[in-house]
């Protein structure tokens, strides 16, 4: 059975919004990236811990909108000592659409849409 995609508002400060859970998706600043790259990429030791392996795993509860997924596989591409193999798995419980993926990127990390359009490709 495929989950119903969960609405994202725009508050007038440009961030996303969860109406269901009365959260916002990310900080404005950077439109999350900073908050993303410095706490879950720095956080999680990336890009040190994947640089000379064969291949790398991380598992991320809550994918949201897919902004660490898209930061993780920003800095793997960029990252010339990168692992052969990057495997990504993530959960969510109430995902957003393909479409407010891209449409996230496009208004608060324009410097990730064309990796939020591959995504929304597979997604």
């Amino acid at each position: 059975m495929t989950q119903p995609a969960t609405p994202v508002d725009w508050l007038d400060d440009g961030t996303p919004y969860s109406a269901q859970f009365q959260d916002r998706y990310h900080s404005q600043h950077e439109g999350g990236v900073a908050q993303s790259v410095g706490t879950f990429l720095h956080g999680c030791g990336l890009p040190a811990c994947w640089q000379e392996q064969a291949q790398w795993r991380v598992l991320e509860t809550g994918f949201g909108l897919g902004l660490n997924f898209l930061c993780t596989w920003n800095a793997w591409r960029q990252d010339a000592r990168r692992c052969q193999r990057l495997h990504f798995i993530s959960t969510e419980a109430w995902p957003v659409s393909a479409d407010d993926l891209v449409q996230a990127a496009r208004r608060a990390y324009p410097s990730l849409l064309p990796l939020a359009e591959e995504l929304a490709q597979q997604y």
